[in-house]
């Protein structure tokens, strides 16, 4: 099992400001993900599971399964339609980028979008 963490600060420097999909503005737009995503590193959970009993052990593939339910739901609450967002985005680089942010937005730039004309992240909760 493997989690990403922050390797740095995010600046604000790194917002997207690109408005179409121009040539130039694609490969900022690759080059702006690429940067984004390199913050992230990789980290692999070894987790001793020597102190765990049998029936303990037998819970693990259900928390996992359990959490994959979590990620689904998460994914709609905070963007919607996780598929047909990834499949839209070429870029490889950006699309693991908004893997990581569930959406379009950077959540450690402001939620600024990273992807070409999408709207800025709602900034308000409805009341409820």
């Amino acid at each position: 099992m493997a989690l990403l963490g922050v390797a740095g600060a995010c600046t604000t420097s790194m917002s997207s400001t690109s408005t179409g999909t121009t040539g130039a503005t694609t490969a900022a737009a690759t080059t702006d993900a690429a940067a984004r995503l390199a913050k992230y590193s990789a980290v692999r959970l070894a987790p001793d599971l020597a102190a765990l009993s049998d029936n303990e052990r037998k819970m693990i593939p259900l928390l996992v399964d359990a959490a994959k339910a979590i990620d689904e739901v998460f994914w709609v609450q905070a963007y919607g339609n996780a598929s047909a967002l990834l499949q839209s985005i070429s870029d490889p680089a950006a699309r693991r980028f908004a893997e990581l942010n569930y959406g379009p937005w950077d959540r450690l730039d402001n939620n600024h979008p990273f992807v070409p004309l999408v709207r800025p992240a709602p900034t308000t909760i409805p009341p409820g």
